[in-house]
């Protein structure tokens, strides 16, 4: 009779876990209100800051309105005087208005002419209210503005359905936790505090994600490329000057004496001696040769 009882209330909480899991797994519902806008009559001002739409979780208690949650990403390319100087005002700039630098490099090249020339890249995150002011100083500070972009992405709904998700999951980490003082033996106990650690590292998870929502639209992202302004190369004056004709002519008569002398180098230093040692390796092979062809030969 015990058996079966125990059959019994494994059948059910199996079906119960189910159940409460799979619900907590559906995307929130979403109950949209009609909104009845004559034209004309609303400006696009007003519907673009229309409030979030109701959502219901599965529980049946309807979740709080949440405003519109939008990312923002923007990339610069400026040109600027000194790109060196120009990260120490964007570092400064970031965090006067309530914001932090993510990253920044600086990378040196070398021209053709042997100019040396620099580069930086730095990436900021400021307040998403406060962008287009952040985005016009920085405009300012540049000679050019070589490139500019700016990217939104609507996290509205995800986070919205990331909120009801949570509560069933804490709903049913409730009902699993009453499930695991009625235990009535090891195996029953095991198996509810499976289904709980499961349920649980899923709240983490979520909530998790849902923090990074929260920061990533608080703060709009901003990578700046800071380029130097053109070097322009200096202008040769075309007139014949024997003075520059007679340095030419030395400095190539240097190199043409650098030539020979480094070829006398290698001469003494490497034919030299392995002509001698390849010399000496063929006269004894020559010698060995000739002795063996006069020794008489026995009869």
């Amino acid at each position: 009779m015990s058996e079966k009882r125990g059959l019994s209330w494994w059948g059910m909480l199996g079906l119960w876990v189910f159940v409460v899991v799979g619900c907590a797994q559906r995307p929130a519902v979403l109950k949209m209100e009609e909104a009845k806008v004559e034209l004309g009559m609303a400006p696009e001002a007003r519907v673009a800051d229309m409030a979030a739409p109701e959502v219901e979780s599965l529980a049946g208690e309807p979740l709080p309105e949440f405003p519109r949650m939008i990312v923002y990403t923007a990339a610069m390319e400026l040109r600027v005087e000194d790109p060196k100087a120009a990260i120490d005002q964007v570092w400064q700039l970031a965090e006067e208005v309530g914001g932090y630098v993510v990253s920044s490099t600086v990378q040196e090249h070398i021209l053709a002419d042997g100019t040396r020339t620099t580069e930086a890249t730095v990436t900021i995150r400021v307040p998403a209210d406060q962008l287009q002011d952040v985005l016009g100083r920085l405009r300012a500070m540049a000679l050019e503005v070589l490139r500019e972009s700016l990217t939104s992405q609507d996290v509205t709904e995800e986070y919205v359905d990331l909120t009801s998700r949570l509560r069933n999951l804490k709903a049913t980490e409730e009902e699993l936790l009453d499930f695991l003082q009625e235990a009535r033996n090891t195996e029953e106990l095991l198996a509810v505090h499976r289904e709980l650690s499961r349920v649980r590292e899923e709240i983490e998870r979520l909530e998790g994600r849902k923090r990074y929502l929260e920061q990533v639209s608080r703060f709009a992202l901003i990578e700046v490329r800071l380029r130097p302004k053109e070097v322009q190369p200096p202008v040769l004056p075309d007139t014949w000057s024997p003075l520059a004709v007679f340095k030419t002519a030395v400095r190539a008569l240097i190199r043409a004496l650098q030539g020979l002398a480094t070829l006398g180098i290698w001469l003494v230093v490497f034919a030299l001696p392995l002509a001698l040692i390849v010399g000496g390796v063929g006269w004894g092979v020559w010698r060995l040769v000739r002795w063996l062809w006069r020794r008489p030969k026995k009869v």
